[in-house]
């Protein structure tokens, strides 16, 4: 499977910073555009389409853009959670409406304090950003949401460019990789 080039501690620095050069590079045009073809992508995904719960990270600059995505989950009465850090922890908590959306913006994930955290229905069609894979907290997360019942479909959105296919990442024992990866070109 290819992996994704995910820009974390464990990468060297060099690495990084060509990565960052990289997607700081890409236009603002192409970043929309980019996010318009893979939003239409799991829009029209069956699992999408057949999962009451959504969970989808707060995009920020220079990242695959989610707001059509959480716009189409109020649309359709869906719920729809995002990640919120809670101590060292991260876990996801309830919007309640797209006014909940507007009012944080995508830099305040950890002032989410009017949000009320649920996590009773386990059927979530998960959306990750790859920045944040190989032991952070989105793959501490995903790990225990491996180990429910019904786990969520984890569903990866990324630039072409963040495909790395012959690359060696380092890894650690909390690597969770995604079950499919979407970019504007593929799907994996």
């Amino acid at each position: 499977m290819p992996q994704v080039n995910t820009l974390t501690k464990k990468n060297n620095k060099s690495e990084i910073t060509e990565m960052l050069k990289l997607l700081n590079g890409i236009s603002s045009d192409k970043i929309e555009n980019d996010s318009n073809l893979i939003t239409t992508k799991i829009l029209s995904s069956q699992e999408y389409q057949k999962s009451d719960c959504i969970a989808v990270y707060l995009n920020g600059p220079n990242e695959f853009s989610t707001e059509s995505i959480i716009c189409d989950i109020f649309i359709r009465g869906k719920k729809c959670y995002v990640p919120c850090r809670i101590g060292e922890s991260m876990e996801m908590v309830k919007l309640e409406s797209l006014e909940d959306y507007r009012s944080i913006g995508p830099n305040n994930l950890d002032e989410l304090g009017f949000l009320k955290q649920n996590k009773q229905n386990r059927e979530i069609a998960y959306l990750i950003h790859l920045r944040y894979l190989n032991g952070s907290s989105y793959d501490v997360y995903l790990m225990k949401c491996r180990q429910w019942a019904k786990p969520p479909l984890a569903m990866a959105p990324a630039f072409d460019i963040q495909i790395l296919i012959d690359n060696e990442l380092p890894v650690n024992e909390y690597n969770q990789n995604p079950d499919i990866i979407l970019t504007p070109t593929q799907i994996r």
